[in-house]
Formats: structure tokens, sequence, C-alpha cells
């Protein structure tokens, strides 16, 4: 059967068509299209933030941290998605940094900034069936690792297992 205005029902088990809106309401049930559902890609600047603490990623001093935004128009959490060979990697315009994923002065696997956007810049979101993503980062020798959270910490590192999930919030510039 298609769909069609003479064969819609509005009975409680129907199938509801909605356009995709800022928000819809259908009785008590409201759809809104959520920001934090944005497909990270080229050209688009995103707070970067973790799902379950609503901590962003935020550039300072050289490394990068999960930290609550001070202000939602914070500039050191904002990251253009930029690409290369098929890789993206995330520029802070305002301390002119990419996130980094190689051992450095603050430690092995820990992230941290880097002022050119090459090899150990790059990097992988996968979508995660609860929602959000993983951000993955290439280890050598055809491993990826993803972004985690030591626990307790605001510091973000590169682990095999057990990494954050991140929502990439859309923000206009």
């Amino acid at each position: 059967m298609s769909f069609t205005p003479s064969n819609a029902s509005t009975t409680a088990s129907s199938i509801i068509y909605t356009p995709r809106g800022d928000s819809i309401a259908i009785g008590d049930l409201y759809l809104r299209d959520d920001p934090s559902n944005a497909v990270p890609w080229p050209g688009n600047t995103y707070v970067i933030q973790d799902k379950a603490s609503g901590r962003a990623i935020t550039a300072g001093a050289g490394r990068v941290y999960l930290r609550k935004p001070l202000s939602s128009s914070a500039d050191y959490t904002h990251w253009l998605c930029v690409e290369a060979n098929g890789y993206f990697g995330f520029y802070n315009k305002h301390n002119n940094v990419y996130i980094t994923f190689k051992d450095g002065a603050y430690g092995p696997n820990i992230l941290s900034t880097a002022s050119e956007f090459k090899e150990k810049q790059l990097c992988l979101p996968r979508r995660h069936p609860d929602g959000g993503y993983q951000l993955l980062a290439p280890a050598g020798d055809g491993i990826l690792k993803q972004v985690a959270v030591l626990t307790d910490t605001e510091t973000l590192v590169t682990r095999q297992h057990a990494g954050v999930i991140l929502e990439f919030i859309l923000v206009s510039e």
C-alpha cells in the first residue's frame, strides 16, 4: 500500500510521516532535530563533547582537555573539520592548532596540539550504535585506537578499548 492523503489514518497505531524541522508537536510527543546529531564533515565547525558528561574537547596550553565550556560561544571549544587523504582532522582557529595523536611532552598516548596538519593529526569519526561517535586515530601497523578520557580527569588519551562517545554539535561562525 502506498501513502496518499486519502489512505492516511489518525489512529494511535498509525505511522506518522513528518517533515524535518526545528520542532514538531504531535499530541504530547515533541520531535526535534537534535544539534548533537550532526555528522562531522570537512568545512564545518563543531563543539565536540562527551555524550555522557557534556564536557567539550578544549584547546589550551599545548594540550587538549575535556572540560565544561565557560560559554556556548567559547572559541577554544570550536573545531573546524578538515580533510586529507580521506582522513579528518580538527583545527582550532582561536589557538591556531590541530588535535594531535602522538606521544609528546605530556606523556604517551595523551592528546595534545600541533601547529601543522600531518599524519599524526589524522583521525576517523565512527558512528556508535547508541548515538554519537567514537574518534579513532591511526596508531601504526594498521591499528586504530579510540579517544578515551582517563577516569576522573580532563585528560584525553588514545587506547585500544573503552573510548568515549562524542557528539559533534554544529556551530556557525
